[in-house]
């Protein structure tokens, strides 16, 4: 009988520790899972920095084009025109006449910054990027991302314009970081 008891003993803190090794694992693993921000939290922290940097900035958002595009360019540096799918323009010059039309490449220049101000990309400051990005346009294409295929309809060749883009709209990159970028942007249209 004493033997039994031992070995029931035994048998039970076996099974005791590995029910409190797997209870604690799993308070980790659930403790690790919610410590981490969801997408969508992070798309609300992406709008209220953005809100936060409209407000700083002093920026006037309007979705009105008869408004914004009566102005002389360049337009004044806080006001940007909100296109229909969501990017924010301001015009610093429309450029010569011609215009990008389906299948015109185009070539972009820029210097792309987060809301924070940290440039993040730049393809102005060596002899081989200033190539530029190159894509050929389609009207309401999401090539190379919607902010940027948006602002094409407002720019000529050598038209430059500062370009804000939520994430949403932005390149695949900045979808999955959900960073706003803002590009200043000059655009060469080949043909």
């Amino acid at each position: 009988m004493y033997f039994c008891v031992r070995l029931f003993k035994y048998h039970f803190m076996k099974l005791y520790n590995t029910l409190l090794f797997f209870s604690i694992s799993i308070v980790l693993v659930f403790t690790q899972c919610t410590s981490e921000e969801t997408y969508a939290q992070k798309l609300k922290k992406e709008r209220l920095k953005f809100a936060e940097y409209v407000e700083k900035g002093n920026i006037q958002l309007s979705s009105d084009s008869i408004y914004c595009f009566s102005l002389p360019t360049p337009w004044p540096e806080n006001l940007y025109y909100r296109t229909p799918r969501g990017a924010y323009i301001n015009l610093i010059d429309k450029g010569t006449s011609k215009e990008a039309t389906e299948g015109s490449t185009v070539i972009v220049r820029y210097v792309a910054t987060n809301i924070a101000g940290d440039t993040i990309a730049n393809n102005t400051s060596t002899s081989v990027s200033r190539d530029g990005y190159e894509f050929i346009y389609k009207e309401g294409s999401s090539v190379p991302c919607i902010g940027w295929n948006d602002a094409m309809l407002y720019l000529n060749n050598n038209g430059k314009a500062k370009v804000i883009v939520e994430s949403k709209i932005g390149f695949s990159q900045h979808q999955t970081s959900v960073i706003t970028v803002i590009s200043d942007m000059t655009v060469s249209i080949t043909n």
